[in-house]
């Protein structure tokens, strides 16, 4: 990385690190990725101002072998050939938040501000509900208290309950239909007890 960043955008796509910086409070209009296998930064610049339009602040996803990015216009980075392409713009994910949401198998989910998690379905372009999930507990609304990882395949929810008790849950997701997806929560506890002026920032998987 160039420098220090505040606040910034990460995704993985393909094994790298996508980060969108913020300078200022605004996003950077490049992007920088970085490769664990080679230690190595690039940079591509982006179309932010393009993307962004009247909003200050931009939703992504890395789906589907692209970086997509989500202001008043939706573009994708494709690395593979190294270009950005304007794409539909769909409403119903606009309000994903980047840190309340993840990717599986090019399913986005989240939480939403709902309490409860759901997955977008990208042909009926709306949210549904992750079934079978009864027994997870109620999740918070704020998003400083809240985030999804991608963790093998699998959703990892780590969230903040008051006492500051950290909770952590990892669900597994199973297809039954085309409209209907199951999780199954493999466990769920308090993984971390913390002062109350401490808060959340960021939550990644990682293999060791």
């Amino acid at each position: 990385m160039w420098m220090i960043r505040s606040s910034p955008l990460i995704r993985v796509l393909d094994g790298k690190l996508y980060v969108l910086p913020q300078r200022n409070g605004f996003p950077s209009n490049s992007i920088e990725i970085f490769d664990p296998k080679t230690q190595l930064w690039e940079y591509v610049r982006s179309p932010i101002a393009e993307i962004l339009g009247t909003r200050s602040s931009l939703i992504s996803f890395a789906i589907d072998g692209g970086f997509y990015l989500y202001g008043d216009k939706c573009m994708v980075y494709k690395p593979k050939e190294n270009k950005w392409d304007v794409v539909e713009y769909e409403t119903g994910l606009v309000w994903a938040s980047f840190r309340l949401s993840c990717v599986i198998n090019n399913v986005i989910y989240s939480s939403k501000l709902s309490r409860v998690l759901k997955w977008y379905d990208s042909e009926g372009r709306l949210w549904r509900d992750l079934k079978g999930l009864d027994k997870l507990p109620k999740l918070p609304k704020s998003f400083s208290r809240l985030r999804l990882v991608n963790y093998g395949g699998k959703i990892a929810v780590s969230w903040e309950k008051s006492g500051g008790f950290e909770w952590c849950a990892v669900i597994a997701v199973e297809r039954r239909s085309g409209q209907e997806i199951y999780g199954k929560i493999e466990w769920c506890e308090v993984v971390l007890t913390v002062p109350k002026s401490c808060c959340l920032l960021e939550f990644f998987a990682v293999t060791v």
